[in-house]
């Protein structure tokens, strides 16, 4: 692949470490969700969603979902170019600059606010794919880092700076510019901890941003390029265009089309079985017309169609070692299901039953979301961890889910294994669906998952995180305070200077103060807890079986055809201010291509 690099430009406490993670992870996808458009001028906005790039950040957004209501962050991008040109001729240099910025949801912002929080955003790393007969097949930059604080009701807007560059056309056919991968880091410090959260974003449906029509050298040509005519005024200029002015490219001429697509100042134009004919007006001057023809388009000169590609990625830790080491606790999915668009699979099992594992699951009841893991009830979450274990799903039983389903059909889909564990080659550790068939060659709506049972159940997980969001305001004391006499110190700095004063104190010294004592519990009891919380959280998301991760790995796009090979040309009739009768021109009236000229077009 031929990539081209862009240069890109170049503590506060808060309450609720796992509450300033999530909520500012909004801001962080506000950084790595930005994008550009193009045309001349263009400005395309893209949906895009961004998610963790590794299991740690995933399972922390799960256990921040109590607070944003979802453990993916949606971002809008924004794609700007001044000039991307709608066509361009063979071996044209072309600018392909734009400039990317993206904004968050406002939910997120203002919760973000709420809590008073900031982060830093490093390590930005964005790509703009460049597909057709170009030089140039991607640009990638490095964004800027940047510090964001949220503002309740402002939207917050990154910019991410300008990723392209020039490229130069190869050849006819069309170029299109795409948004590829952007990758950032964030991290917050949260009452001095550092959480590092590494996001991937991906675009909601087409990514598209612009696209640029290459004229093609093949095609037709006028000779001369710039055809003179003459005539009195009010007197008739004509000649016969397609009988020695046009000649074909390549591909054989399409007579029918011929056309007049930018009629004279002045006068009249036309053209009749290809002659074509000015009537001049009264004035004296020379009058352009420009005319334009077709030869048949070339098949290779089309766009292929793809297919549409997405992931499934399993849980990494699915049946490892669980609460108190029972296997009863190991963190399994028992059954789920995906959903297409407004479809959803059957339940596709994960589990099989520990006396007689032939007969096929449910137990005495299917789960639902009523019945699994209710309030005030043990629910069927008991009987399935007790008398069920984990027996992966199946290539053949994803692929037949999906088929059952009314917008999908047999024939349509293939899933394959993805073994992505090097120490344990034989490892599946995600599904490869390719849609073929009657979805072949478009955009397909994302694979999503629907329904999820668990052992330990997800409900659990969601109501930790929920209480955690709950308690997080009240966590890490006023970040507007003034700072206390204390802070700074380590902890045996701070005894030494409690003990001092407290000595002192019993001999008439002055007392140790209330603000005093509040410092060092702070400093001794408060941040230690604090500092313990990324190990809290690992130790929490560990318990609970990682959600199946669905993403778009290539996006379907239908075949473009190939447009026909056309041309221009201009005539230009003088008409000098004498009554006079008509003239008829040949085809082989002198002239000479000044200023204006032929050009490829289509």
């Amino acid at each position: 692949m031929r990539v081209r690099p862009t240069r890109g430009a170049p503590r506060r406490q808060t309450g609720g470490a796992v509450l300033a993670i999530t909520a500012l992870l909004s801001m962080v996808l506000v950084t790595a969700t930005a994008t550009t458009s193009s045309a001349a001028p263009v400005s395309t906005t893209l949906p895009a969603t961004c998610v963790g790039a590794n299991p740690e950040t995933s399972a922390t957004l799960g256990l921040a979902k109590g607070l944003v209501g979802s453990d993916t962050i949606p971002v809008t991008l924004n794609a700007t170019a001044a000039e991307i040109p709608a066509a361009a001729g063979l071996d044209q240099v072309i600018d392909a600059r734009f400039n990317w910025t993206a904004t968050m949801g406002q939910t997120l912002i203002d919760k973000a606010a709420e809590l008073s929080l900031s982060l830093s955003v490093s390590k930005v790393e964005a790509q703009m794919l460049v597909k057709g007969p170009s030089d140039v097949d991607a640009f990638t930059t490095s964004g800027p880092n940047a510090t964001l604080t949220p503002v309740a009701g402002t939207p917050s807007v990154l910019q991410i700076g300008t990723i392209g560059g020039d490229i130069t056309t190869t050849g006819g056919g069309i170029i299109t510019y795409r948004v590829g991968t952007v990758t950032l880091t964030t991290t917050l410090a949260v009452s001095g901890q550092n959480f590092v959260l590494d996001l991937t974003c991906a675009v909601d449906g087409s990514n598209l941003i612009a696209k640029t029509t290459v004229k093609d050298p093949d095609a037709p040509t006028f000779t001369p390029e710039v055809i003179p005519l003459s005539t009195n005024a009010g007197g008739t200029a004509t000649v016969d265009l397609l009988n020695g002015v046009i000649t074909p490219g390549k591909t054989p001429l399409l007579p029918d089309s011929l056309e007049i697509v930018e009629q004279p100042s002045a006068g009249q134009a036309t053209i009749t079985n290809g002659v074509f004919s000015f009537t001049a007006p009264a004035e004296a001057g020379t009058y352009s017309t420009t005319v334009q023809i077709c030869g048949a388009p070339k098949a290779e000169a089309g766009t292929p169609g793809v297919n549409e590609v997405q992931t499934l990625t399993l849980g990494s830790n699915w049946d490892g070692p669980g609460l108190f080491g029972a296997a009863i606790f190991n963190p399994r999915p028992v059954a789920f299901s995906l959903k297409v668009g407004d479809q959803e699979t059957a339940l596709i099992w994960t589990a099989e039953r520990n006396v007689l594992p032939g007969i096929p699951l449910p137990l005495d009841a299917t789960p639902t979301p009523t019945n699994w893991a209710p309030d005030g009830s043990a629910g069927l979450v008991g009987e399935y961890a007790f008398w069920t274990h984990f027996k992966p799903a199946a290539a053949a039983e994803v692929q037949a889910a999906l088929e059952a389903l009314p917008n999908v059909g047999v024939g349509n889909v293939e899933v394959t294994e993805v073994k992505g564990n090097e120490e344990r080659p034989n490892l599946v550790t995600g599904f490869l669906v390719t849609y073929k068939g009657a979805l072949a060659e478009q955009d397909v709506p994302a694979v999503a998952l629907g329904q999820w049972y668990s052992v330990p159940p997800q409900e659990v997980l969601d109501k930790i995180s929920a209480a955690v969001a709950a308690l997080a305001p009240t966590l890490g004391g006023d970040p507007d305070a003034p700072p206390g006499p204390l802070d700074g110190l380590t902890g045996q700095q701070a005894d030494d200077y409690i003990g001092t004063k407290f000595v002192a104190s019993l001999t008439g010294g002055p007392e140790v103060t209330p603000q005093e004592w509040a410092g060092w519990v702070k400093i001794k009891l408060i941040d230690p807890i604090l500092e313990a919380v990324p190990e809290i959280i690992a130790f929490i998301n560990g318990l609970f079986p990682i959600k199946l991760a669905a993403a778009t790995t290539t996006q379907g796009e239908a075949p473009e055809p190939p447009e026909p090979l056309c041309a221009q040309g201009i005539i230009d009739v003088t008409v000098t201010a004498v009554a006079g009768a008509s003239v008829t021109n040949g085809a082989s009236v002198a002239g000479t291509s000044t200023a204006r000229g032929i050009g490829f077009v289509g």
